[in-house]
């Protein structure tokens, strides 16, 4: 019996959850320090601001929930909030932690780490997950793991090159990826090499800003899937992605004096970030709620079409921007922080990636109305108690208005008509999904099997199993359970018809009836025929096995003769290529040599 899988988040609206967003400030690098570059922005505890040189005076400030100075390693960064992150992706939220910047301003240094063995916050997040996974005593994960590069507005992907066939589709669990690799990991090693592999594949480049530029946007995905200890049936399975986006920075060409193809990547690159920064604002103007917004620029580019889930949607997500304190990118960093404290008004309605089969999830209701029904009568209780107090209080407290108008009375009973709301509500839901259950299973146990009037003759022996009769059209008459029919006719390529395509023509035509099989099982002389028909049809089936053992015996050896007769012929056609190479390097030195000799008598006649 098939039960069908519905998702449980639909009927109960999430909390709403803002979007989380730290900023990281990157310290100035040698190339700027010689051209005597200077730092004007200050921070503090949460919030960071800009010095006028002139005046001293403070403008531009921003606060965020963490702001992360140039001392900061990339572990304290991970540690403030994206830690926090990780682990609700294993309670069973999706979530999705980002980083944001423009170029060289460390994008990839936090979510990637570098060579002198600084983790990033992919590996930090990878080596969690697998440790809280494994530590967990009620659980059972499977972990998978993907990693998809969008490069000039096209898909790759990271851990197969060579798989071209990817595309984008909205699914009810949001954007997927159809066609990309997914591998299940055994170990936090596994998995590590599996990050190293596709970062290995991903498109860098040399710009005059960046030795080493990214120049696409890549999404490392971590896929977990979670049972119930025990569980072997899909009654309740929970699903979540952690993905690392590692961005691309925004750029100009003045600054990376890039030419040609980096030009051309720089302006994809710059194309999806707008796009983003559209989404980021229509989002904002809406006040962070999208449900309320007449339209999101969401497709207009890949990027934004893969975030949708994440800006706004059911995901937990962090938001890590990277900026660059020297004065000469000023107006990037006051763009990066403007587009931070934009985003940082979104709200996302995060849940738990439940799916229940209809049988658990009745059994679920079930309980939660006992629970509700037990919660109205203890508010009746308290009701009745504050309307009729004891006597001994009626004696002892002055006037005590013995009516239910009371504030204490009817905030109790507005409470109880509440919950005899909901229950009312909880039944109604709960008829409606026992009465879908009951059809779908009355159904099921209906179902017959279908009745085949022509069959392949493959199908012979189970029918015969049933009780079915080859009947011979050529001697008009039933044979009877024969192996030998049966597979006289298998060879022929035949067709078997059973007895309910010719119970017409029995009768029309007068053709001998068959004893029903309720009559063969009383007579003690057709049990015994059939018994001996059974037997003689074993044998014969033995004898068609050994005829086929022996068939294949001889098939191997022509086959195995076929293949030495070929290898002996390529032998030979070897040894006079051999030889044929060797006469034409013969014939061309003997050349050689009659052009030599020649050349030398012609210089002695001339001399």
């Amino acid at each position: 019996f098939f039960e069908p899988v519905c998702l449980v988040s639909v009927f109960v609206m999430a909390p709403t959850d803002n979007l989380q967003v730290q900023i990281r400030v990157r310290p100035l690098n040698a190339k700027e320090t010689d051209k005597g570059c200077k730092n004007n922005w200050r921070l503090e505890p949460d919030c960071m601001y800009e010095v006028v040189p002139s005046t001293g005076r403070r403008c531009n400030e921003f606060t965020f929930d963490h702001i992360h100075g140039p001392h900061a390693n990339t572990a304290e960064v991970y540690s403030s909030v994206a830690s926090e992150i990780v682990a609700e992706t294993v309670r069973g939220f999706n979530a999705t932690i980002f980083v944001y910047g423009q170029t060289s301003s460390g994008k990839t240094y936090t979510m990637s780490g570098d060579d002198q063995g600084q983790e990033g916050l992919i590996c930090q997040a990878a080596k969690d997950v697998w440790q809280m996974t494994r530590q967990s005593e009620e659980w059972d994960y499977t972990l998978k793991v993907s990693y998809l590069e969008i490069y000039n507005e096209r898909e790759r992907d990271l851990l197969d090159p060579s798989n071209t066939k990817l595309a984008l589709v909205q699914s009810f669990a949001g954007v997927t990826c159809v066609g990309l690799t997914t591998i299940t990991v055994h170990s936090v090693q596994e998995l590590l090499d599996l990050l190293a592999k596709g970062s290995k594949h991903r498109e860098t480049g040399q710009t005059g800003m960046n030795n080493i530029s990214s120049r696409s946007h890549a999404i490392f995905q971590i896929h977990l899937e979670s049972r119930p200890k025990g569980s072997t049936g899909n009654d309740y399975v929970r699903n979540s992605v952690l993905n690392m986006v590692d961005l691309a920075g925004s750029e100009r060409q003045r600054d990376t004096q890039a030419e040609g193809q980096r030009k051309l990547e720089g302006s994809m690159i710059n194309k999806s970030l707008l796009t983003l920064q559209k989404v980021i604002k229509a989002l904002a103007d809406c006040g962070g709620d999208r449900n309320k917004a007449t339209h999101i620029p969401f497709r207009e580019s890949k990027l934004t079409r893969i975030l949708d889930n994440s800006l706004g949607g059911d995901a937990k997500t962090l938001i890590i921007c990277t900026v660059t304190p020297v004065d000469m990118h000023r107006a990037e960093t006051l763009s990066v922080l403007q587009f931070a404290r934009l985003a940082k008004t979104i709200k996302n309605r995060p849940r738990i990636n439940e799916k229940l089969s209809d049988k658990l999830l009745l059994q679920q209701y079930k309980n939660e109305l006992d629970d509700l029904r037990r919660q109205v009568s203890q508010f009746q209780v308290k009701a009745t108690k504050t309307v009729d107090p004891p006597t001994s209080e009626k004696e002892n407290v002055h006037p005590a208005p013995n009516t239910p108008n009371t504030p204490a009375s009817h905030l109790v009973k507005a409470q109880a008509t509440k919950w005899e709301a909901k229950i009312q509500n909880m039944e109604t839901m709960m008829a409606l999904y026992a009465k879908r259950y009951l059809a779908l299973k009355e159904r099921s146990d209906r179902k017959r099997p279908r009745r085949m009037t022509w069959i392949n003759a493959e199908t012979v022996f189970e029918l015969r199993d049933r009780g079915v009769e080859v009947y011979n059209e050529e001697q008009r008459e039933w044979a009877g359970p024969s192996i030998q029919t049966e597979i006289t006719v298998m060879r022929q390529g035949g067709r078997i018809s059973c007895p309910s395509r010719f119970a017409e023509r029995e009768h029309r035509e007068g053709l001998p009836t068959r004893s029903t099989s309720a009559g063969r099982a009383k007579d003690p002389q057709l049990r015994q025929k059939s018994r001996e028909s059974l037997e003689r049809m074993v044998q014969e089936l033995q004898k068609e096995m050994e005829y086929c053992k022996e068939a294949k015996k001889r098939a191997d050896s022509e086959v195995h003769r076929m293949l030495q007769e070929r290898l002996e012929w390529l032998d030979v056609l070897e040894q006079q290529k051999a030889a044929m190479q060797e006469a034409i390097h013969t014939a061309i030195q003997a050349s050689k040599n009659e052009r030599l000799e020649f050349v030398n008598k012609l210089k002695s006649a001339m001399w």
